[in-house]
């Protein structure tokens, strides 16, 4: 935690989601945005949340839309919460609203593939505002309603809270807590989804 999150201390090819995708010899892409948010983001602003840039060849062009059905995938992974949390528990009916709008936007560019949200990691229940029983529970109720709408290929995974295995910079997650993580992934799509 003594160092700054910068290019220079992430390397994405050792992080949980391309360990998953070596595991179960997949391809993968990571669509990512650092300190972006499903409602908001980890500065408190609600203008370019990850679900507003998704489908966004670069950030900062509206105009480049990349065609995310172009290229097919299997299986979606979203690990989303933490910037909204990071400071106060996000309202409950906008963070799951927010967050069925997005699993909507996915289902529409997936649509045959399972979408597997996770929690854990960075949040905790150290504090008395509880943010990762908050998260748990906001995202049971997003995946009900897609659940309620038809769509029954959304899933939780609750992953191993982070700190026993050590940081990594500024708090995130070590090497070894990605590689716990992605035993857990992997596990969860061998048992549960039959990888």
């Amino acid at each position: 935690p003594d160092c700054d999150f910068s290019p220079e201390t992430e390397d994405g090819s050792q992080a949980y989601a391309a360990l998953t995708a070596e595991a179960l010899g997949a391809d993968w892409v990571a669509i990512c945005y650092s300190g972006r948010g499903v409602w908001q983001n980890y500065d408190r602003s609600r203008a370019g949340t990850l679900p507003e840039l998704f489908d966004r060849i670069t950030p900062r062009h509206a105009a480049g839309s990349w065609d995310p059905a172009r290229d097919s995938a299997d299986a979606v992974v979203v690990f989303l919460g933490t910037n909204d949390f990071a400071h106060e528990n996000p309202p409950e009916g906008d963070f799951v609203s927010a967050l069925v709008g997005f699993l909507a936007q996915l289902r529409e560019a997936y649509p045959e593939a399972p979408i597997v949200c996770l929690t854990g990691s960075m949040l905790g229940n150290g504090s008395a505002r509880q943010p990762l029983a908050t998260h748990q529970r906001y995202l049971a109720k997003a995946i009900n309603q897609r659940f309620r709408g038809g769509d029954q290929a959304v899933f939780r995974l609750d992953l191993e809270e982070q700190g026993a295995h050590g940081y990594g910079c500024d708090w995130h997650p070590s090497l070894v807590q990605h590689q716990r993580h992605a035993r857990e992934l992997t596990e969860f799509f061998r048992e549960e989804l039959g990888w």
